[in-house]
């Protein structure tokens, strides 16, 4: 099953609207009134945003039948049918629909209609799904361009990602037929970078096209090097730029075209939220404590290597088997920080400790993430001496460290 993400505008209005104006044959003269309040309530909730929708609802209802019968009487009624029956047709699978409304009236009233007319219109084993609650794009509007910019197109890039990660098929196509065309710049980077296949159709024709794959030059180094600054605008959403530390509100000159700058507060922008979701999803993080992040960093490749395995090893006997002795190993004498274990491995043939803490947390887009801090680690000879060393270093950090500072542990990454 593929999933489609499929943006929704209101060209099912826009063409109802000229069939009304153009006296199709369609139309008979004696529901005129009808449709004269039809056209006069489409002006009214023109520029109306979602909030707006509950107390119209008794008004809806009575125009609901006029505007799905419009849209059931032509694969062809808007952008949206014609589109995904396009994209059905040409990949030949059962589909799993995501209709994403803008924040307004007419384009949630539009995907509900849109919704009730292709559950009787695609295959069988193809679903079409619009949760008002979750679909209608928080800020996605035209009216206020901080507000596009500040809510809703992060929300757009959000929304889209909680639904490409919910483990429910991998393959996911953009639909950006329809929708506001100011978020098609975003979209068409967003399916770059994620490689997810763009579709349209052209303009007035029938003609279905596929966005081909482009390399896109994203300096991913840079990213990288700004990786602890870029995870904490992720995990706190917006932080005051006066309270940041020196070194961070220096990062931040690096990273301009990933941030919106907003009454004194910083958070990441659309585009900051593309390339920090696809740096993540590609590289699986650790945090290391200070003086553990520099020696870290001044190691021989090799070595650097097992200990990356020794991460790697710790990351999935936590997730899948928590239970293994390995993660807690007791060391006697030893009085360690609250919530900090000691993890034993061995890596090449080489004995490796190290003292760590775990925080499992929601992420922004709704998938479950693990936090892991390592606060110190003893690699080969430190581990296998006469008297284990290793246990009363770890003993003498833990009594001058039992309040780890979280701001003090500095992201690396290892390949997934």
């Amino acid at each position: 099953m593929v999933k489609i993400i499929a943006t929704v505008g209101t060209s099912l209005l826009t063409n109802l609207r000229r069939e009304i104006q153009n006296n199709k044959t369609s139309m008979q003269n004696d529901r005129s009134n009808e449709y004269g309040d039809i056209i006069a309530f489409l002006d009214d909730i023109k520029d109306k945003t979602f909030v707006c929708y509950k107390p119209l609802e008794d008004k809806i209802k009575k125009i609901k039948k006029t505007l799905v019968d419009f849209a059931k009487k032509s694969d062809y009624s808007c952008a949206e049918i014609k589109s995904l029956l396009s994209i059905q047709k040409e990949i030949k699978a059962d589909l799993l629909i995501y209709l994403l409304a803008s924040d307004s009236v007419s384009s949630a009233l539009v995907a509900m209609i849109i919704k009730e007319v292709l559950e009787n219109k695609l295959n069988s084993g193809s679903m079409i799904n619009f949760n008002e609650n979750l679909d209608v794009i928080e800020g996605l509007q035209v009216r206020d361009r901080e507000k596009f910019c500040n809510d809703g197109m992060p929300n757009l890039v959000k929304r889209i990602y909680n639904i490409a990660d919910d483990g429910y098929s991998s393959e996911v196509i953009l639909n950006i037929t329809a929708g506001y065309k100011g978020t098609i710049p975003f979209l068409t980077i967003l399916g770059q970078v994620n490689h997810f296949p763009l579709y349209y159709i052209f303009e007035e024709t029938d003609a279905l096209i596929k966005i081909p794959q482009t390399p896109v030059d994203i300096d991913w180094e840079k990213i990288g090097k700004n990786a602890d600054l870029l995870e904490k605008l992720e995990k706190e959403g917006t932080i005051e730029e006066k309270k940041m530390c020196q070194e961070d509100i220096k990062a931040l000159k690096d990273i301009e075209t990933l941030i919106e700058r907003y009454e004194g507060m910083v958070c990441l922008n659309s585009l900051g939220i593309i390339f920090w979701h696809r740096y993540r999803s590609s590289y699986e993080l650790f945090k290391l404590y200070k003086d553990e992040f520099e020696r870290y960093n001044k190691l021989a490749e090799d070595e650097k290597n097992r200990i990356d395995k020794a991460l790697l090893d710790l990351k999935k006997k936590y997730e899948n088997n928590p239970g293994d002795s390995q993660l807690k190993h007791w060391l006697q004498g030893c009085s360690l920080p609250t919530g900090y274990y000691c993890f034993k491995c061995n890596e090449e043939r080489v004995e490796i400790r190290m003292l760590w803490h775990a925080e499992s947390r929601k992420g922004k887009y709704g998938e479950s993430l693990t936090d892991f801090y390592i606060a110190i680690i003893s690699v080969g000879s430190e581990v296998h001496n006469a008297n284990d060393e290793y246990v009363k270093t770890f003993n003498d950090f833990a009594m001058k460290n039992r309040d780890l500072e979280m701001d003090k542990f500095h992201v690396i990454k290892i390949k997934k």
